[in-house]
């Protein structure tokens, strides 16, 4: 090894690793050489999130569609659900004290959620700017 500006010894470059495996049977007369290098953690671990995020998205169809594409299928989607409990409120089908337990619920969660939100925005401040 050369000595560095520092007076330390530098590393070199590109360390590997040699490892030679045998295997314990008697009749098993041959070897084998890996050999590691730094870049092999890199792969392992791209192996892995790409294992990930397989399992993740298994069950997942998106019909090999874009993530605007996604964005609009789902709008029309929910614009057309939100068109029918319109027409079915309009029309009598769901009774009105059902219709106006369904706002009150709605009203109560957006409340909590509002409060959640300004109770987290207090305690990201620090005590000194409040």
């Amino acid at each position: 090894r050369s000595a560095s500006v520092s007076g330390r010894p530098s590393r070199p470059r590109h360390q590997s690793v040699h490892l030679i495996v045998t295997s314990s049977l008697p009749c098993a007369r041959s070897f084998t050489e890996i050999t590691m290098a730094r870049g092999l953690n890199r792969e392992q671990s791209r192996e892995k999130a790409t294992k990930k995020d397989a399992a993740k998205n298994k069950g997942r169809d998106d019909g090999g569609l874009t993530p605007s594409q996604r964005n609009e299928r789902d709008a029309k989607m929910l614009a057309e659900k939100k068109a029918a409990k319109e027409a079915a409120k309009a029309s009598g089908e769901i009774p009105q004290d059902a219709v106006e337990d369904e706002e009150a619920r709605k009203a109560k969660l957006k409340i909590e959620a509002k409060a959640r939100r300004e109770l987290r925005a207090t305690q990201c401040i620090p005590a000194a700017q409040r």
